[in-house]
């Protein structure tokens, strides 16, 4: 998993844009699915709830680690 709530909004509509998520899966074969809720900044997700955050499956611990350090790196661009 991958917390992408705290980042700027133009690196989290990039980070899950259908063309990177798609890009990703298929060069890592991990599905990517983005889950949570978008909290402001000084705002914590209420009890039972989790801020906005990226899925990562993998059938392979090496494809999991691709896609986490490929979506790290859109994240940071």
């Amino acid at each position: 998993e991958l917390e992408i709530n705290d980042y700027p909004q133009t690196a989290r509509f990039k980070v899950t844009s259908r063309e990177t998520i798609q890009g990703i899966e298929e060069w890592t074969k991990a599905a990517v699915i983005t889950k949570g809720t978008y909290y402001p900044p000084g705002r914590n997700a209420p009890p039972g709830e989790r801020k906005l955050y990226l899925h990562i499956e993998a059938e392979t611990h090496e494809a999991m680690k691709a896609a986490r350090k490929e979506l790290k790196r859109v994240l940071q661009e």
